[in-house]
């Protein structure tokens, strides 16, 4: 099988596996839309006017997975056919010497590019939604301290 098949199937695969994301999504977002009444303990023990937040909160938050689903997919696909798994394979390789090394520095590289793409929806829905519900008690330097944390 050549490398052109693989990759082939592979963007098949890909694109199977986004189709059902998307149809998920959406059954979601029906079900968010399309609410049954609530249970008497939830709706006694909350205020409309939370209720309605909590709804509102939920809307946004899918909207901003849908988004970022479709925008994970582009950038992987965008990597996949520039060829940059394999720049950093070959970089990773002549780098260091020892077939594990060499795979761990692969893998941290490579999520040390997907990490790099996610920070800009990671910021908005940080310091964007949450504040706009209230949610958010964190400092821009708290999140920064998290994301270096993460990266250890």
């Amino acid at each position: 099988m050549s490398s052109s098949e693989i990759l082939f199937y592979y963007l098949i695969c890909l694109a199977a596996f986004f189709i059902v994301e998307l149809l998920l999504l959406s059954l979601q977002w029906k079900n968010l839309i399309n609410q049954p009444d609530l249970d008497p303990i939830i709706s006694n023990n909350f205020s409309q006017d939370q209720l309605d937040k909590a709804v509102a909160y939920s809307k946004c938050k899918l909207k901003l997975n849908l988004f970022e689903h479709c925008y994970s997919n582009l950038i992987l696909v965008c990597i996949i056919l520039a060829g940059i798994f394999g720049s950093i394979y070959i970089f990773s390789e002549g780098l260091l010497s020892g077939d594990y090394i060499q795979g761990i520095l692969y893998v941290f590289l490579v999520s040390f590019v997907f990490r790099i793409f996610s920070i800009p929806l990671e910021l908005y829905s940080t310091f964007v939604i949450e504040e706009k519900f209230g949610f958010n008690k964190m400092t821009f330097k708290l999140w920064l301290l998290d994301q270096a944390k993460g990266l250890i």
